[in-house]
């Protein structure tokens, strides 16, 4: 579980390999459910843009993510390098 670092978005990681992102601004409505890890959350950081987070899984997955749309990215790791 993380907070983006200015305290708006919450990302919760599970078991299932789901990450749900969740408003706090906005009583925690759910914002959207990331799916494509196969493997428990081991690991999640927020950019400090505020908008995308990076995760690994117990199979050791790591994914980039658009935390508002739940995309995953295919490039993360090149479009997020200055980020």
């Amino acid at each position: 579980m993380r907070y983006s670092p200015n305290g708006r978005w919450l990302a919760v990681g599970g078991k299932d390999g789901m990450i749900i992102v969740y408003d706090s601004i906005s009583e925690y409505e759910e914002v959207g459910r990331c799916i494509g890890h196969e493997a428990p959350i081991a690991h999640m950081d927020w950019c400090t843009d505020n908008r995308h987070f990076q995760t690994d899984d117990d199979n050791l997955i790591h994914l980039f993510w658009d935390g508002l749309s739940c995309t995953a990215l295919e490039d993360g790791a090149s479009l997020l390098r200055n980020v």
